[in-house]
């Protein structure tokens, strides 16, 4: 059952952003590149975890899907689904940041460029805790990262623990059957998710 897994996530991360603020990037090591500075993101969940590390003011350009926190949403324009690579490279990004499944094609092309790229390819939840860790550690801040990503295994373990008690087991007077979920993409015609897909 990953669907409360899911809302947990999110609202982890929309806890930690409302409270996180702008650092300054540490100095590189000897032999190590630069911490990124201006950051464009081609994935709403991509940008929201931006903000959730703490690093939303190195966010130069996001999509117009984008739209949390507030600050997300007023930040320039790259596109949509499909980004504009020219806008994307007109803002002269240390790192551009999106996800494998919507837009890797995209992500290839501005790796080619010679742009650097960080990217997704989570399709379960544990997935998504552990780009956390990934994502802070290409913005140079692997120590926040891995108290984050802490924090929210321990309230999705919290959780799994409680829907354990409660539903899908084969005995005890209180426990009722898991439910039934369809979840739709479209309705004419429609879609829904299959094996092997986030959803």
């Amino acid at each position: 059952q990953l669907a409360p897994g899911v809302a947990l996530v999110a609202a982890a991360l929309v806890a930690v952003a409302a409270s996180g603020g702008g650092r300054a990037p540490a100095p590189a090591s000897p032999g190590r590149a630069p911490d990124p500075v201006r950051v464009v993101s081609i994935t709403p969940s991509a940008t929201e975890n931006v903000f959730a590390l703490g690093w939303g003011d190195r966010l130069v350009g996001v999509t117009t899907g984008c739209d949390y926190p507030a600050a997300a949403a007023a930040l320039p324009k790259v596109g949509g689904f499909a980004p504009d690579l020219e806008r994307v490279l007109a803002l002269r990004p240390d790192l551009v940041i999106g996800d494998r499944r919507a837009s890797g094609r995209h992500l290839d092309r501005l790796r080619a460029l010679g742009v650097r790229v960080w990217e997704s390819s989570a399709t379960t939840v544990d997935g998504v805790v552990d780009d956390v860790e990934s994502l802070a550690a290409a913005l140079g801040d692997s120590a926040r990262g891995r108290e984050l990503a802490a924090s929210l295994r321990a309230r999705i373990g919290a959780l799994r623990a409680a829907l354990d008690h409660e539903v899908g087991g084969t005995s005890g007077p209180d426990r009722r059957p898991r439910p039934r979920v369809l979840f739709e993409y479209w309705s004419s015609p429609l879609w829904t998710a299959g094996r092997g897909t986030f959803i």
